[in-house]
């Protein structure tokens, strides 16, 4: 068990850093960088924190790392979101759990550094209550947002991430209750055992050997930018420019690409390729957006409409509520729909 536990251990480690350091390298410009980053690190602390006695760092190394990974679950929450959530960004109620997070654990950690035994039934309690809120919460936004995204690997990849993260989760928590105090030893290597695989598959996921770089030649794809429709979904583009600029179908709430493709009597499957491959459109969302804040720019900017409220124009082009309305004007014009209807009226 012993060598088994040095091997998982720091070979995760390895590959946890080794992840941080190809993100840190080639990824500076992409937001879930951030994320990749902390969520690697503090778990790379906890496998060092939690390492046997006899492999254990001297201090002061110990305590950094053991405070270094108080966060690391919820550093994994940001990173699912980052990951599955193209606008996804901080907000006051993530660093709020944060925050709570740190006020469970923290004393646990200063107790624990001081060479005591600490152990708090309502604390711990607490700790499972904020893993399972937030690891539940990653579950939902991941399903939910599914059938909106039009990015076919990532779509796959929400199954899987959603099973490991509940089997990871459901693992943690029945382990840490049955096995912290008969055989904390082997709960250790257990840990291991979980998170190794996961490395192993983050270091080929990120990593990939292409032929250019062992012959030293340059890529043979060119520079340029091009869309890439397929000419087998010409005909289909055709219906659909007709469907979203002459029938307006981007008006009805609720609005899926399901039913879309339905109405247009299309494969759901053919209708993503050409939305995301061939025009660029991430998510669905993101692609009705577009035409419903054209139409109600363009339905501002009519006299006749200055007396309506915001929310009866929203609902009348398919929004459901005024939040997401804001939310997705704010998104592409950078202000709120009332702050540009009271640009226009100073313009004129």
């Amino acid at each position: 068990m012993l060598i088994l536990d040095i091997l998982l251990r720091y070979s995760s480690v390895t590959m946890l850093v080794l992840i941080a350091i190809l993100a840190i390298r080639d990824g500076r410009k992409f937001p879930p960088t951030f994320f990749i980053v902390l969520a690697t690190l503090s778990i790379a602390c906890m496998l060092l924190g939690t390492s046997l006695d006899a492999f254990r760092l001297p201090h002061p190394f110990h305590a950094i790392v053991r405070f270094g990974d108080v966060a690391n679950i919820v550093f994994i929450w940001w990173l699912g979101l980052a990951i599955f959530q193209d606008s996804f960004r901080l907000r006051w109620w993530h660093l709020a759990v944060l925050a709570l997070n740190c006020v469970i654990l923290l004393p646990h950690r200063f107790r624990e550094l001081q060479g005591e035994d600490y152990f708090h039934h309502g604390l711990n309690l607490g700790l499972d209550v904020v893993m399972i809120g937030i690891m539940g919460h990653l579950v939902f936004v991941t399903l939910k947002g599914r059938a909106d995204d039009l990015i076919e690997p990532r779509r796959r990849l929400r199954l899987y991430f959603v099973l490991a993260m509940t089997l990871a989760t459901l693992s943690a928590l029945l382990f840490e209750n049955l096995l912290a105090n008969s055989h904390p030893e082997f709960l250790q290597t257990l840990r291991c055992i979980i998170i190794f695989p996961l490395a192993l598959w983050g270091i080929l996921w990120l990593t990939e050997m292409h032929p250019e770089k062992i012959t030293f030649t340059e890529p043979t794809t060119s520079r340029e930018i091009k869309p890439n429709i397929d000419p087998r979904d010409r005909a289909l583009l055709d219906t659909l420019n007709a469907a979203m600029n002459v029938d307006k179908i981007y008006a009805e709430p609720g609005l899926t690409i399901r039913t879309l493709s339905g109405t247009l009597g299309a494969p759901e499957h053919r209708l993503r390729h050409l939305i995301n491959s061939g025009l660029g459109y991430r998510n669905f969302s993101s692609f009705l957006n577009e035409y419903r804040i054209d139409a109600i720019k363009t339905a501002f900017a009519e006299p006749k409409n200055s007396r309506i409220p915001v929310l009866t124009i929203a609902l009348d082009h398919g929004y459901n509520s005024l939040a997401p309305f804001n939310r997705a004007f704010k998104d592409i014009e950078g202000i709120t729909p009332s702050a540009y209807r009271q640009s226009l009226g100073k313009e004129i």
